[in-house]
């Protein structure tokens, strides 16, 4: 009913602390000790979850950080602002992260997708032209629609049994994901099938002898009321499927994509992002921070792709950047026409691909329907957490 909602300031229902983070950063990190959380590791998949980290802070960090605890609601405050996770391992967290403890009337499970909710106003709030900064009190002082503790464990169960099901999906696909590159180093690096030995039909040759880089433009400004089919770095690191959106929003120019495209991201190589786009309507544009490749022969489309998705293509890309610092490496895109492969024959080629492509059109197929749930999660949730919907005769 929605009469047993109440308006409450979160800081009324739940402790509030900022983590912290010893200075110089990198004098403590490493890739042993207590795992570090940052804000990639929560923009790497679109789970609910923290289960691993890519970096460990070290004993001397650990007293200059804020440790928390499996189970632990935290939220990004800076960089990407107001993003909820839920930790299932004991971890550090730097002063980008707010922690949430001692509820009062509030569920964690509620709180989290609660945050999901308002996100977009919460955001509105923080402060920083470049970086927006969610400061605590800004957060500590927001208002939210509270129900009865069973009402928001009804709620959370809906939205929860969605978020399950692309969960499933993502775990899906990554496992898809590395059985392809697992077969592509039994295939091209280790030559399994072959007894170890590189067949005598096969040739080395660059990637430049199989595939070209496209750069054919897209201008928005002379294209203002075009639907464009937008892959961008942050669509990517969100979800990994790309923002329908009108190009009259859009400000930079483009690259025009076409079902015989595979992408690699040439901004900070060592963050790898693959891609092998859908192309679901006509206008399928990339940022120009990608390189495009498309191969001579569109049946090797998935031979190229699997070629730009493997651990030594990453690490030429690296070995291979311009630019001083960390944080804005890009690889020059002509240089990685000139990276070694090999050249199998055609049947070796079509073996492969019969094993791979099944693969890649699956987690296309689990992408779009995760799309679809995410949706129909995003329609249900403004109802379910004002109380529009109302779940008072739902038996979960």
């Amino acid at each position: 009913m929605k009469s047993e909602w109440k308006v409450k300031k979160i800081g009324d229902v739940v402790d509030i602390r900022r983590g912290a983070s010893p200075r110089p950063i990198h004098k403590f990190l490493s890739n042993k000790g207590m795992p570090w959380v940052k804000i990639a590791d929560a923009t790497s998949d679109n789970s609910r979850f923290i289960r691993k980290t890519n970096e460990c802070i070290i004993n001397e960090g650990i007293k200059k950080s804020v440790m928390v605890t499996p189970e632990t609601l935290i939220v990004s405050n800076s960089a990407t602002p107001g993003l909820p996770k839920i930790m299932k391992i004991n971890a550090c967290v730097h002063d980008g992260w707010l922690v949430f403890s001692n509820y009062k009337g509030i569920t964690r499970d509620f709180l989290y997708y609660k945050f999901i909710d308002v996100r977009r106003n919460l955001v509105n709030q923080a402060n920083g032209s470049v970086f927006q900064n969610l400061k605590t009190d800004i957060v500590r002082e927001f208002d939210i629609n509270i129900p009865s503790i069973n009402t928001q464990n009804k709620i959370v169960s809906m939205l929860s049994k969605i978020d399950e099901k692309i969960e499933l999906n993502e775990k899906i696909n990554k496992n898809l994901q590395l059985q392809a590159q697992t077969l592509f180093i039994a295939w091209f690096e280790t030559f399994e099938p072959f007894d170890g030995v590189v067949p005598d039909s096969w040739k080395q040759i660059t990637l430049g002898d199989i595939a070209e880089i496209k750069t054919n433009s897209f201008n928005p400004q002379k294209n203002p009321d075009v639907l464009i089919e937008h892959y961008s770095i942050p669509a990517f690191d969100e979800n990994k499927y790309p923002v329908f959106e009108y190009s009259s929003g859009v400000k930079s120019n483009k690259y025009i994509l076409s079902n015989n495209s595979v992408m690699i991201s040439k901004l900070n190589p060592d963050t790898k992002r693959v891609w092998r786009p859908l192309c679901l309507s006509d206008f399928a544009v990339s940022s120009t921070e990608f390189i495009i490749f498309e191969p001579y022969n569109p049946k090797y489309k998935d031979y190229v792709y699997s070629i730009i998705d493997s651990q030594g293509f990453t690490d030429w890309m690296c070995s291979h950047t311009t630019g001083s610092t960390n944080s804005r490496q890009r690889t020059t895109p002509a240089t990685t026409l000139n990276y070694n492969l090999w050249m199998p024959d055609d049947e070796s080629i079509k073996k492969f691909l019969n094993a791979v492509t099944p693969m890649y059109d699956l987690i296309s197929q689990n992408l779009c329907q995760n799309q679809e749930l995410v949706t129909l999660r995003d329609s249900l949730l403004p109802k379910l957490m004002s109380g529009e919907l109302d779940v008072s005769n739902i038996d979960i």
